[in-house]
């Protein structure tokens, strides 16, 4: 398999973050998550009133296909390992995972009390993921991200 790399700054690294998160989302039945982006967008229609409406009116509409592609019911969703999660949507979500971490870590070096800060957990099982140290090749090779010129280690 290729290997790519990636030298990306803080802002990248948020956005692909929260792009993978949206991505593995969606294929977990979350539709009315493509709406709440949409609704924290900043400058979304210049405020109107009348878009802010229509965007409510479209997650109610996502979140009542939710059951179509999940076959559970409404508000209920599969976890992320769950059986029929795709491939793809796995991928996304562990780029998200090493990225919140990331990104998490640089901001407060002290720590903390989230998810953000728990070590990345691998969903994709597609891929062999074990190197010689025992840290998951991809995600050792995903925590080297470089922001703004430094490299750096989860």
């Amino acid at each position: 398999m290729r290997r790519y790399r990636l030298e990306i700054d803080e802002e990248q690294a948020r956005t692909l973050s929260r792009a993978c998160e949206l991505l593995s989302r969606v294929h977990s039945g979350q539709l009315d998550e493509v709406a709440n982006v949409l609704l924290t967008a900043g400058g979304l229609a210049n405020g109107s009133p009348h878009a802010v409406a229509d965007i409510v009116g479209l997650r109610e509409g996502l979140r009542t296909l939710g059951p179509l592609v999940t076959g559970m019911p409404a508000n209920a969703n599969p976890g992320i390992r769950s059986p029929g999660i795709s491939d793809e949507a796995r991928t996304a979500y562990d780029l998200h995972q090493v990225l919140r971490h990331r990104l998490a870590w640089d901001a407060h070096p002290e720590g903390g009390c989230a998810v953000s800060f728990d070590k990345p957990s691998r969903t994709d099982t597609t891929r062999r993921w074990e190197s010689e140290c025992g840290v998951p090749k991809q995600m050792a090779a995903i925590e080297e991200i470089s922001i703004d010129g430094d490299a750096t280690d989860a």
